[in-house]
């Protein structure tokens, strides 16, 4: 959350907000049920400082969202970085575009939470700031494991999409860094149904044998 030692968020950023909601003492996912996330206060420090919606989306107008015009503009950022150090500034405002949006600058005074002298003097810097702002905007959207599937199919190793990876466990974590540490972890096993159906197939050793590998039961 954006309180307490979070690293991922700003205080002022409505899309924590808008996609977990305090339960007692732990959060519930509700991205895409709330109708809008609205500021009552530019000194935003706690989730009460926010105008939040309490009703729901009815089942009739309740949609899962798999692509919008951020991510739209967060590929495009990806693929200039890509270019290399002429392309950084043109991501760098395409990231910021986003941010600024979340963040209740475009309509406000707020000042802007992103400083482009702070990214635009390495590629590793700015591929950082894209996956934050990816983490940040498609929370809960399935689609993280992909961005750190393609860093690792870049960088040729597993080695970032296992730092990354492995942040959110607190348990087993050694455990859980070796298995990452296969470079075939990051492909999908084949379902057992499939294994059987085309005995052409091999199962993907990063999974082995012994696992349930069925996706669909």
């Amino acid at each position: 959350m954006p309180l307490g030692n979070n690293l991922i968020f700003k205080k002022t950023d409505g899309r924590v907000y808008e996609s977990t909601e305090l339960d007692n003492s732990s959060y519930a996912i509700t991205k895409f049920a709330r109708r809008s996330v609205s500021y009552s206060t530019q000194n935003v420090t706690k989730e009460a400082d926010l105008n939040l919606s309490s009703s729901r989306r009815s089942s009739a107008d309740a949609n899962w969202i798999f692509y919008r015009l951020s991510d739209m503009l967060l590929i495009k950022a990806e693929a200039e970085i890509q270019r290399g150090e002429g392309g950084y500034e043109r991501a760098f405002n395409l990231i910021n575009i986003v941010n600024k949006r979340a963040n209740d600058v475009i309509n406000n005074a707020r000042t802007d939470t992103l400083k482009m002298a702070d990214y635009v003097t390495s590629k590793a810097s700015m591929e950082e700031l894209l996956l934050e702002e990816r983490q940040r905007e498609f929370m809960f959207e399935g689609k993280r494991w992909f961005d750190l599937v393609r860093v690792a199919r870049r960088d040729g190793n597993n080695n970032r999409l296992i730092s990354l990876a492995s942040r959110k466990y607190i348990e087993n974590v050694n455990a859980i860094k070796i298995k990452l540490a296969d470079p075939n972890i990051i492909y999908f096993p084949y379902a057992k149904s499939e294994l059987k159906v085309n005995p052409l197939l091999v199962q993907n050793p990063a999974f082995g044998n012994e696992e349930d590998n069925e996706l669909t039961k």
